[in-house]
């Protein structure tokens, strides 16, 4: 697996092999996750894995059977301030090894129609056939031209895939419960086999009685 298939690692993280190699089911508390005072206890996930795949340069989740457990603290300010802050501290064993997951955002709205947020998070990978590190950096922009138009633009940096995404969505409200979307997709970085762009345009249309 290329460099291509390792930036999807990340996301949590959340790797898969090819489609048909793996088998999963999850456990744990009633409603998936339990949160108390900033803690959750997110339910042990059973994963099966029918053949190894590379999970990073060099390093590889060997056939078998794991369980994942999770564990998370996390804590933020007042989302309707002008400047907020939010984080995240997860932790728990990883296909045979241990991950922690560090997340922040902040956010500043000087009115009501701007909102610019940071965002990153970092992944700290241990397993015993290697140990890697990935930093997911974000910047997510949204403006509102009235209450019936938005645009949003959502830039991210993944240093494990060396490769730069962006997306940009354009909605327009044109009447309630319907929609008319514009969104730009594009992928760059020495990590893709080669450059990517996508131009959607997407309507939903509400029945109403």
């Amino acid at each position: 697996m290329g460099r291509r298939g390792r930036g999807r690692l990340l996301r949590g993280p959340r790797r898969r092999p090819r489609q048909g190699a793996r088998s999963s089911w999850k456990c744990g508390p009633r409603g998936a996750t339990r949160a108390a005072q900033g803690r959750s206890l997110s339910p042990a996930k059973w994963d099966r894995l029918d053949e190894p795949f590379e999970i990073s340069a060099g390093i590889h989740v060997p056939e078998g059977a794991y369980w994942n457990r999770r564990h998370a603290v996390e804590a933020g300010t007042s989302e309707a301030a002008a400047l907020s802050a939010s984080g995240s501290v997860e932790w728990g064993t990883f296909y045979g090894g241990h991950l922690e997951t560090y997340e922040g955002q902040l956010s500043w709205r000087p009115n009501p129609h701007l909102l610019v947020a940071l965002t990153e998070e970092y992944n700290d990978v241990r397993l015993p056939g290697g140990a890697f590190t990935t930093s997911l950096f974000g910047l997510r922009g949204t403006w509102n031209f009235s209450r019936s138009l938005l645009l949003t633009a959502f830039t991210q940096v993944n240093s494990e895939a060396d490769v730069a995404s962006l997306n940009t969505r354009l909605r327009w409200m044109w009447r309630p419960g319907s929609d008319l979307y514009l969104v730009y997709n594009r992928a760059t970085g020495e990590g893709l086999e080669r450059r990517a762009w996508q131009v959607v345009l997407k309507a939903t249309w509400a029945i109403l009685p």
